[in-house]
């Protein structure tokens, strides 16, 4: 062997030992990631991320009421899967119906079919209008302005008068025949229940939040709730979605989590190889880079969102909340006032029918996208028609 082949050979295993030293500190750190995740795997409670979800510990979600509940003896079924909530309920249950991203009316009907107590919150018009139909009385969505301020009951249904008061987000319920009407709203009420021909109660809150994790010691709302979903042993909790679910029944850390999990890592992997390996640069020059966004991009962009969900009730509820919020401050009218007078006030102001003007505001949800088009112009040329 020649000196200069003796050489390159020892400089190659020099090369290779030198890479080899580079990569243990990041295989080091890697390795005490995955252990880590792991124990914690092992150590930590079946939990998720899922808004209002019985089994979510984070401010948004309902695991502090779904606790309480268990403490005073109620059966908690929780499921996202339509089929596994029909064979789970019966007449005996109290079904609680929360965030429904859009029930068509058949399905909302096979749910009042299983002759459970009914508990909605933040309920689509579908599921309001199939609500409706089964107990005969004329339930709409009020509209109203959301303010959050607090709301006193108003009322002598046992429930409410436990809660004292509340703090809605929600933009009520307009109910002419309601048995119960409770916590008025600026337009109509919060909190509204009606009862069928066979017994059946239906129960409308118009807003989640104030039962999340967050919000439910705030004034009356775990009373509330207690009152409504603890009168029976057997409550079947839905979040209605239209992602299937997998069930894991055995208490292991579900899908997302596993996920997430390997996601972490994996990112982890990343920048322990970029530390390594990676070249050292400079300091980061930053400059200021004023972005404006126009008005009308966000407007559209909301816009879409809604139509790619067919969410058309809620678009137009949203829009009337606005309109009419804008224009009782143009006309002077409080925050109180009630759905007559502010239908009187705009007739007398833009010279209209109060029928029209009732209608255009409180009438039912668009049924395809183009009534949506014209009530939002039509509520455009209303407000055009009052003078700041």
């Amino acid at each position: 062997m020649s000196v200069t082949e003796f050489s390159a050979r020892s400089t190659a295993t020099q090369d290779w030992v030198r890479r080899g030293k580079a990569v243990q500190f990041p295989l080091f750190i890697v390795a005490l990631i995955v252990l880590a995740a792991w124990l914690i795997s092992l150590a930590a409670p079946n939990r998720s991320a899922v808004p209002f979800a019985p089994d979510n510990p984070d401010a948004r979600g309902g695991r502090a009421l779904a606790q309480v509940l268990g403490h005073h003896g109620v059966d908690i079924d929780y499921s996202r899967s339509l089929p596994e909530i029909l064979r789970r309920t019966h007449a005996d249950s109290t079904l609680l119906i929360s965030d429904d991203p859009g029930l068509t009316q058949d399905q909302a009907s096979m749910l009042v079919g299983t002759g459970a107590n009914i508990v909605v919150t933040n309920p689509m018009p579908e599921l309001v209008a199939a609500l409706a139909e089964a107990s005969g009385v004329d339930i709409k969505q009020a509209a109203s302005p959301v303010d959050g301020r607090e709301s006193l009951a108003e009322c002598d249904f046992p429930a409410a008068v436990a809660a004292g008061s509340i703090s809605s987000l929600g933009t009520g319920f307009s109910v002419p025949g309601a048995q119960v009407a409770c916590f008025p709203a600026t337009i109509g009420y919060h909190f509204v229940q009606v009862t069928a021909s066979a017994g059946q109660t239906f129960t409308l809150v118009d807003d989640t939040a104030m039962f999340t994790n967050s919000a439910i010691t705030q004034n009356g709302q775990a009373a509330l709730a207690l009152h409504l979903l603890g009168q029976r042993d057997h409550l079947v909790w839905y979040l209605p979605t239209y992602e299937p679910q997998v069930d894991f029944d055995d208490g292991g850390v579900d899908y997302p989590q596993l996920v997430y999990m390997v996601m972490v890592l994996g990112i982890a992997a990343v920048l322990a190889a970029i530390l390594s390996f990676g070249r050292r640069l400079g300091p980061v020059v930053s400059e200021e880079l004023p972005v404006v966004v126009k008005s009308s991009e966000t407007t559209l962009g909301r816009a879409r969102l809604y139509r790619s969900g067919g969410a058309r009730g809620r678009a137009a509820a949203a829009l009337r909340a606005g309109s009419a919020a804008r224009i009782s401050k143009r006309l002077g009218l409080s925050t109180g006032a009630s759905r007559t007078t502010f239908v009187e006030t705009v007739s007398q102001a833009t010279g209209r029918e109060a029928v029209w003007v009732e209608d255009m505001f409180f009438g039912p949800p668009p049924r395809d996208d183009r009534e949506l088009t014209t009530l939002a112009r039509t509520v455009q040329l209303l407000e055009s028609e009052i003078s700041v």
